[in-house]
């Protein structure tokens, strides 16, 4: 769900308090609490969900008379009052459901997903050797980033074993090492090449 609304394909999500913490999506305009958080933590976590990286953003909490001491205390620990206003008349909110009606049928334009993108962008690679045949993450980076087209910046982690290594190529140059690496030797060395399970 939250790779759905990271996307854009609603625009809007009704959550607990799971979500107020350590999801990172862009261009949240509002937060609305419907219930005030027992814990002035929570309010700092919820809230901080809008407005980020230099983006505007409100957060709306609705609270009763009988919750003015937990206001109270989330005022204390944020160090300044948070801006009082009375529920809107049913004149105003019946202006505002025309104004949404008309905003909640748009269609949206879906982003792509950064980190789908890059895991199709990054083959990992499987040689039949390692620490045993005395190779080196600088042989294989050396070895790489000699083929035409491929530079340093192409190439990922390297995770050298006792008889195996696996070496991430990236930016959809994967099949093109494949290709070229099955006939050129590392450090004097012809090892076979495979695409491996992740």
């Amino acid at each position: 769900m939250m790779n759905a609304f990271r996307r854009g394909q609603f625009r809007y999500l009704v959550a607990t308090d799971v979500a107020a913490r350590g999801i990172d999506i862009d261009n949240i305009s509002h937060v609305i609490n419907y219930d005030i958080p027992m814990e002035k933590e929570s309010y700092v976590h919820r809230t901080g969900r809008t407005g980020r990286a230099g983006n505007a953003g409100k957060a709306i909490t609705f609270v009763t008379p009988n919750e003015g001491k937990f206001l109270a205390e989330i005022e204390g620990y944020i160090g300044f009052q948070i801006p009082k206003m009375n529920a809107p008349s049913q004149e105003a909110v019946d202006r505002g459901t025309e104004t949404f009606n008309k905003k909640i049928n748009v269609q949206t334009k879906l982003k792509k997903d950064k980190n789908e993108l890059l895991n199709q962008e990054i083959l990992k690679l499987y040689f039949n050797g390692g620490k045993k045949k005395k190779l080196r993450a600088v042989d294989f980076v050396g070895t790489i980033a000699k083929i035409e087209g491929i530079s340093v910046e192409d190439i990922g982690i390297i995770s050298i074993q006792d008889n195996v290594t696996y070496v991430d190529i990236l930016n959809g140059k994967g099949p093109r090492v494949l290709e070229v690496m099955k006939d050129t030797k590392i450090k004097g060395k012809l090892l076979k090449v495979y695409k491996a399970n992740k």
